[in-house]
């Protein structure tokens, strides 16, 4: 089986939307608290638009696809750090 540039685009933006939905649904739950809802809400537009381009966009090159995917999966790293140490105090 073999990964073309296209099915990673498309596995790439499939998390995306997932994590979005997630996020969203998580800021929903925790509505109570501001600052959680504010920092998951945006993490969870921001996911929701790279997962569109990234359905939308799927003819770039491998290397772009990869290098997007890692800066975007970085960044969602970096908030679930920030949302745990925030939920930790």
């Amino acid at each position: 089986m073999l990964l073309t540039p296209e099915s990673l685009a498309f596995l790439a933006g499939l998390h995306a939307l997932g994590n979005a939905g997630f996020q969203v649904a998580m800021a929903v739950k925790m509505r109570k608290d501001r600052s959680h809802l504010c920092l998951l809400g945006l993490i969870g537009i921001v996911s929701l638009g790279i997962g569109i381009v990234f359905l939308t966009h799927y003819n770039q090159p491998a290397r772009i696809t990869t290098q997007a995917l890692s800066g975007f999966e970085f960044l969602c790293g970096i908030t679930w750090i920030v949302l745990a140490f925030r939920l930790r105090r």
